[in-house]
């Protein structure tokens, strides 16, 4: 016979009660199982960062993993990411999880955050994007305040943004300076109906204008006060510098400069605003970080004085301003 230990016998008494057995099942094996499947397809929201930052290891750093999950969990949950904080321990809904994979399968294909949900945040305010419009930067973020900074006291009563892509900075510009005409040109019908859209959003008035800037003549505007632009500078030599993400996601007429030139596009709207601006009038760039001099340069053989070439928050070259001379040259 073999033995049979106490413990051995009570189960065996258990399991030759089908009474038993039956309630053995219910209250202790069923639970066990839940447990395990809960702790295989639940999620918690505090661990959510983490799963995010595991998940996009191969395509982004750490901390733009980081921005992401939160950009997510907001997403997710329709609340401010620190409410989410103060409820790590929630789970998620099966709803919020299929929201969930479905933006992280998005995101493992190389698809950025901001056209995945729609929208980007500029300057405190939120913004429609598509694959129609560059997402809005950091460094256009430094120019718009460059702006508002030097020309708050002065009040201006015109301002025209060339390549409007979104509108996120004339929507910036019209709010700041509510008195001001702003105007706001592009090429792009998509891309002018995006901007519509954000300025209907924010009730900022704008005045649109499709147009071609190598094709704008010399009459179209006249008497501005500021004229900025961040027009196309990627060159085919700066091609292997920027990053996949944008090259397979953003729009290339917004990207690159086309052509042999690389400051095509600085040179025909400098020429065009020493006759739209008013004398005094400023000129405002972003520019390509390896084309500094050169840029500063063109604006200068253009015409305008106090030419000066800045540098953004990384220490890059990235912006030329400079103003209408008085006088023309004759």
């Amino acid at each position: 016979m073999i033995p049979i230990n106490q413990e051995g016998l009570l189960f065996f008494n258990i399991f030759i009660h089908k009474e038993l057995f039956a309630l053995f099942l219910g209250t202790v094996i069923q639970p066990f199982f839940i447990l395990i499947s809960m702790s295989l397809t639940s999620q918690k929201l505090g661990r959510t960062a983490k799963i995010v930052c595991s998940r996009l290891i191969s395509i982004y750093s750490q901390e733009e993993s980081l921005a992401i999950a939160r950009i997510i969990i907001e997403e997710i949950t329709q609340s401010p990411y620190l409410q989410s904080v103060m409820h790590a321990e929630r789970l998620l809904t099966e709803q919020e999880k299929n929201i969930f994979e479905s933006i992280m399968a998005r995101l493992e294909k190389g698809e950025p955050i901001q056209y995945i949900i729609g929208k980007s945040w500029f300057y405190g305010r939120e913004f429609m994007v598509n694959p129609s419009v560059l997402i809005p930067r950091g460094e256009t973020e430094e120019l718009t305040d460059l702006i508002i900074r030097e020309n708050e006291h002065l009040n201006p009563d015109s301002i025209l943004d060339i390549g409007t892509g979104s509108g996120a900075m004339p929507v910036i510009l019209s709010l700041t300076f509510p008195q001001a005409n702003v105007h706001a040109l592009e090429v792009s019908p998509e891309a002018l109906e995006t901007a519509r859209k954000n300025a209907d959003f924010h009730r900022a008035k704008i005045t649109f204008h499709q147009t071609d800037i190598l094709k704008a003549g010399d009459d179209l505007f006249s008497n501005l006060e500021i004229i900025v632009s961040n027009p196309p500078y990627v060159t085919e030599e700066d091609r292997p510098l920027v990053p996949d993400l944008v090259i397979k996601n953003e729009p290339h007429l917004a990207l690159f400069a086309g052509g042999e030139d690389p400051l095509l596009f600085y040179k025909a709207i400098s020429r065009l605003a020493m006759h739209w601006l008013r004398p005094g009038g400023r000129l405002y760039f972003e520019i390509n970080e390896t084309k500094g001099p050169e840029t500063r340069e063109a604006v200068q053989k253009a015409g305008f004085v106090e030419v000066r070439l800045l540098q953004d928050l990384n220490g890059k070259d990235r912006f030329v301003v400079g103003r209408r001379p008085d006088q023309l040259r004759g």
